[in-house]
């Protein structure tokens, strides 16, 4: 997994053969010779004048890359508080889409040799370049052709339901009446006082974290992102999903990752990746409901599935709460609701539909839904 915007930066420059120069990145000074534009920056030198040129991302990648955020609560919840994740070159590698420009996607030359790439000029450059996307990364969408209040706009217009959508422009208009409500309400009575707040025992007698405790940077900056997908959850109208028991809260967490952190959890967790990853897309077909779904055997009476054996029809095989026949499987929930799952080679049993009241509406093809 990739662990900064900067070595995003500097890899696309190595696989395009730019040299790095003498040194690792730069810091970028703020002399007035880099010149940053949307998709170029040059530097301007004793001997000419050093460039690099990248090619914008088109409309239907850029449109299959803010489809892949709208899907991860966890990124939109970074992008609404003015955050560029890392996580989103994971989400865009998985449909396609490249943030840093590929080797075909990168022209660079420099006057002091013309049609060369190998200069100090350019390693020069690269290295200034990756300060500055080390102070800002937005500056990597910027090279695209592509800006902060572009993905950003386009992500809260398509978030779903109109009364979702404008969540960080609500909270913006909250802040705003806030302020200057005092002259609405100048002649409310005054409120009563708050009671004298006390810290409970356990609280104030708590030793604070050792260094040493073993959360390291990555681990907190973790616990913060999770922090804020729940506080957007809830912004919603949804559940912070604080009551969640262990194996739905784990696969809420590894549906929001990528492939490097469900590997991490499922041996933090101690369970088999496998096992994870069929939690994961059961959280993501149906939440909570859906991760109980497969984990649940339950003994119902067997009229009961009856509907979903005429789904399946070809004598299908009855156990417990399930209906099965090939490939194809009916779960029944104990709130009497259906459940599709489909077998895979390394999974075992993935849900792909649910819930449904009528096992007739549930769809096997996930391409079809």
């Amino acid at each position: 997994m990739t662990d900064s915007w900067v070595e995003v930066w500097v890899d696309a420059g190595r696989q395009a053969g730019l040299p790095r120069g003498s040194s690792a990145v730069e810091p970028f000074d703020g002399q007035t010779e880099l010149e940053v534009e949307p998709c170029r920056v040059a530097l301007r030198h004793e001997r000419g004048v050093a460039t690099i040129g990248c090619a914008p991302i088109d409309d239907d990648r850029w449109q299959a890359l803010v489809d892949a955020v709208v899907d991860r609560p966890p990124l939109v919840a970074a992008l609404l508080t003015g955050t560029l994740p890392i996580e989103l070159v994971a989400a865009g590698r998985a449909v396609g889409v490249e943030l840093a420009p590929t080797p075909t996607e990168l022209h660079a030359d420099c006057t002091c040799r013309p049609e060369a790439t190998s200069c100090r000029h350019l390693g020069d450059l690269v290295g200034r370049v990756g300060g500055l996307v080390g102070r800002d990364p937005w500056l990597v969408l910027g090279l695209r052709g592509r800006t902060r209040s572009e993905l950003v706009g386009e992500v809260r217009a398509r978030r779903g339901p109109a009364g979702r959508e404008t969540t960080a422009d609500t909270v913006e208009a909250g802040i705003a009446f806030a302020t200057d409500r005092s002259d609405a309400h100048s002649s409310a009575p005054p409120a009563p006082p708050l009671p004298p707040h006390h810290r409970p025992r356990s609280l104030r007698s708590r030793p604070p974290p050792r260094v040493d405790a073993g959360l390291g940077q990555s681990a907190l900056a973790g616990l913060a992102f999770d922090a804020a997908t729940r506080a957007l959850a809830v912004l919603d109208g949804g559940s912070s999903g604080l009551t969640l028991d262990r194996a739905a809260d784990l696969a809420r967490r590894a549906s929001a990752t990528d492939a490097d952190g469900r590997a991490h959890l499922a041996e933090v967790a101690g369970i088999e990746l496998a096992e994870l990853e069929r939690r994961a897309i059961a959280h993501e077909v149906g939440g909570a409901a859906g991760v109980a779904a497969i984990g649940e055997r339950l003994e119902v009476d067997q009229g009961r599935l009856d509907p979903g054996a005429a789904v399946l029809s070809d004598r299908p095989k009855r156990r417990a709460n399930s209906v099965r026949s090939g490939g194809r499987q009916l779960v029944l929930d104990r709130r009497d609701r259906w459940w599709a799952l489909v077998a895979d080679d390394r999974l075992g049993w993935v849900v792909v539909d649910g819930p449904a009241g009528d096992p007739g509406d549930l769809v096997f093809d996930p391409t079809l839904r």
